[in-house]
């Protein structure tokens, strides 16, 4: 198995760069955090992503993460390609099984002492990573690897606590980014940068106007 390097545009048809199984609900753990903090408050949240490649193409990838009485519902939609998951939570953590497109995404998410870790594929990338989050600042420390390509990234709050910071690699390219506050009441807007793409999530709890 080869897994190529970022190709120009992004796309979900097949999984097997790192940037698409980093876009995968189930291994994009800096949204995680953020996701899992607004579940704590409501049944609902929305998450559209849009990804923009050197090339001036734009990838969007939209989906719902949804409350159950076993865990989470993910449904929507990665650029023409159907998304669907089942998360299961157990003592331990959560079981992610799901498709996008062709591709299987099966992850694993362990609660640790201070964080969480990651592993399963997504596609044809094996995926592995380690979570650390800083209750006191809340900044966070992501490593791991998507294959053979290492990803380091910190969150580094803002002391006037208004952004969080991002700050690392992907494949030894610098990877920058932010977390703020969006347009919407409620709403997160979380952007990283690399290799010429620029990705720009936002998180919405609840029910949103927009269409899949």
């Amino acid at each position: 198995m080869q897994i190529r390097s970022n190709p120009h545009p992004v796309r979900f048809d097949r999984v097997d760069t790192p940037l698409e199984a980093m876009a995968s609900p189930s291994a994009d753990a800096v949204s995680n955090l953020v996701t899992g903090q607004m579940l704590n408050r409501t049944p609902v949240v929305d998450v559209f992503n849009r990804i923009q490649a050197p090339d001036g193409t734009e990838t969007q990838v939209c989906y719902r993460l949804e409350k159950t009485f076993q865990g989470l519902r993910i449904s929507g939609n990665a650029g023409d390609q159907p998304l669907e998951a089942s998360v299961l939570s157990n003592p331990m953590g959560l079981q992610v099984q799901g498709r996008i497109g062709n591709s299987q995404d099966r992850m694993r998410i362990d609660t640790l002492l201070g964080g969480f870790r990651y592993s399963g594929q997504v596609g044809d990338v094996p995926v592995h990573q380690q979570l650390g989050v800083d209750p006191w600042t809340l900044g966070f420390q992501l490593v791991g690897h998507f294959g053979s390509v290492a990803l380091h990234l910190a969150g580094r709050p803002d002391p006037q606590g208004q952004v969080t910071h991002l700050q690392g690699t992907l494949d030894g390219n610098p990877m920058t980014g932010s977390i703020r506050g969006g347009d919407t009441p409620g709403s997160i807007l979380l952007t990283r940068q690399v290799e010429g793409y620029n990705w720009i999530q936002e998180i919405r709890p609840q029910a949103s106007s927009r269409e899949y």
